[in-house]
């Protein structure tokens, strides 16, 4: 078991308000401080290296025991069981833990040695270091505009769709009750219907793609700066008089 992040956090709050026998000036707590944040950010983002080496600088500069707890879980992270049990052992012996700490890490402390026997032995095989998630992607400033141009894109296609639909089926009514019961509608008394669905078609087409754009942008927002990306939204129309948008992009 491991205490985890949760445990960082503590010892944090030790460094932070503990007092400090023998300290000849604060710059050196400041330092310390530093050094001990830039670890617990290493840490929480699986960089135990850096972590460890934030840790180890935080150490020399207060001499606090309470970091060899996080010197012994850094380690133990990397697999490293001789350097993991050595801090453990001395914040077990110099860190004053409370009685439950030590009722927890005693038995910690002990399973490590096991672990390091078998690994000597060649019963359980050498672990391998914890890997180093890669930094997530910096988001440049502006990535949220062509997303939200395309959800505006769609949205008002929809309110075209709504109000061109309900002209098309108000208009099919009217040439039901006219020239539709005697099947004699002349061709430009059916040109406005016919206008109408299309508009409405193109609308809903429209809107349709726009969303579905503005979701591609959404999720495509975390590149790295370094990477290309261009999008654009061009309309068509089609010799029979039907028409959309279509979507390219490059990444």
């Amino acid at each position: 078991m491991r205490l985890g992040i949760a445990a960082i956090v503590i010892m944090g709050i030790v460094l932070a308000v503990a007092p400090r026998a023998g300290a000849q000036e604060s710059g050196g707590d400041d330092a310390a401080r530093a050094h001990f944040e830039a670890g617990r950010l290493h840490f929480d983002r699986g960089a135990y290296e850096a972590a460890q080496q934030e840790f180890e600088a935080a150490y020399e500069l207060s001499g606090r025991p309470a970091l060899l707890y996080n010197l012994y879980l850094t380690a133990e992270r990397l697999g490293d069981f001789d350097t993991a049990i050595a801090h453990l052992e001395r914040f077990l012996a110099e860190g004053s833990p409370s009685d439950e700490q030590r009722a927890q890490l005693e038995p910690r402390l002990e399973n490590l040695r096991t672990r390091r026997e078998r690994i000597r032995s060649g019963a359980e095989p050498e672990p391998e270091p914890e890997p180093t998630p890669p930094p997530a992607p910096a988001r440049r400033e502006g990535d949220l505009v062509p997303a939200l141009v395309a959800f505006g894109v769609a949205g008002a296609a929809l309110v075209s769709f709504a109000i061109t639909g309900g002209l098309a089926l108000a208009e099919d009514d009217a040439l039901s009750n006219g020239c539709g019961a005697t099947d004699r509608c002349t061709d430009d008394e059916v040109s406005t219907l016919s206008a109408l669905v299309v508009a409405a078609d193109v609308s809903w087409i429209t809107a349709a793609v726009a969303a579905s754009a503005g979701v591609v942008l959404l999720v495509t927002l975390g590149l790295p700066s370094n990477e290309t990306e261009t999008a654009s939204i061009a309309p068509f129309v089609t010799p029979d008089g039907s028409g959309g948008v279509v979507v390219q992009g490059r990444f």
